[in-house]
């Protein structure tokens, strides 16, 4: 979704977050204020989705690529994540 969205769909997910849950922005990082300011700081995790090493190759069929997991990063099954440790982030301080 576009930055002028995320408000609003946070505030429709809201009630579908579990009470130990979180909601986790793939928006590169620039909108975790935003949705903090629904859901709050505890319930806030950013990330930044650098590799996408997928393709659609029918309708509804997706598959991974050739793409080797890259240094820092672990598979996770169909995707890949890059963990960054939450202490000392901003988003974890308050």
């Amino acid at each position: 979704m576009k930055s002028y969205d995320t408000e609003w769909a946070t505030t429709m997910m809201r009630q579908y977050l579990a009470p130990g849950g979180y909601c986790v922005s793939l928006q590169n990082c620039i909108n975790e204020e935003r949705i903090a300011g629904v859901v709050g700081w505890g319930k806030t995790v950013g990330a930044i989705a650098a590799l996408l090493s997928a393709e659609l190759y029918a309708p509804g069929k997706i598959r991974r690529t050739g793409a080797k997991n890259p240094p820092g990063t672990r598979s996770t099954g169909s995707a890949r994540c890059t963990a960054a440790s939450p202490r000392g982030s901003r988003n974890w301080a308050r």
